[in-house]
């Protein structure tokens, strides 16, 4: 995301929402941060904790571009694809970019992509 983030422009920013189940993926909000403050975009890079199946902390109509990143590692059953894809249908705004990614699957090329 810190890619992402050097891209913005005009006071943009980031909201990652994460579970931190580090059992699944070696990560935290720490590491986020220190990866942020790293690349220099820490001032463009909100962490929250919780589950993308039910972001109602996040307003409706609120953003130009919504990731998921590896949420497919993380939710599993094929009953949470719907509730996945209705809170990014819900947080962004109309004709906005949305992409789901897979780190395993597509490799580092997310940037390149968008």
């Amino acid at each position: 995301m810190t890619e992402i983030a050097k891209q913005l422009t005009h006071g943009g920013h980031i909201v990652i929402v994460d579970p931190w189940k580090s059992d699944i993926l070696d990560m935290s909000p720490e590491w986020a941060y220190e990866n942020a403050d790293r690349s220099g975009v820490e001032h463009r890079i909100k962490i929250m904790t919780g589950d993308i199946r039910d972001c109602s902390l996040l307003d409706e109509d609120t953003f130009d571009l919504v990731v998921s990143c590896d949420s497919s590692i993380i939710y599993t059953s094929p009953s949470h694809s719907p509730l996945i894809a209705n809170t990014l249908l819900r947080v962004a705004k109309p004709g906005a970019k949305i992409a789901v990614w897979n780190r395993i699957l597509c490799g580092n090329n997310l940037v390149r992509s968008l």
